[in-house]
């Protein structure tokens, strides 16, 4: 079978076995090299109180978080007079 552009279907086929690559790029992506810049650092309160930055209070494993948690709403506050 020809195409109108006189290409045969083995040549096409033969075009793209020789443009796509043939072997395993095994290097890591550049997301997996990144490390946090911020591991050192501590979080704190406005009264100077370090806490955990990953931990807010939830209800259960899967549940909602709690009105009671002062230092989410904090980081909300912070957050929402930032932008």
């Amino acid at each position: 079978m020809r195409y109108r552009s006189g290409l045969s279907l083995t040549g096409l086929l033969a075009f793209f076995i020789a443009i796509v690559p043939t072997y395993q790029d095994t290097r890591p992506l550049p997301v997996q090299e990144a490390v946090r810049v911020d591991a050192g650092t501590t979080v704190t309160t406005m009264f100077g109180q370090k806490v955990n930055d990953t931990d807010s209070l939830i209800i259960g494993e899967r549940g909602p978080t709690l009105l009671e948690d002062f230092i989410l709403r904090e980081k909300v506050m912070h957050f929402d007079h930032e932008r």
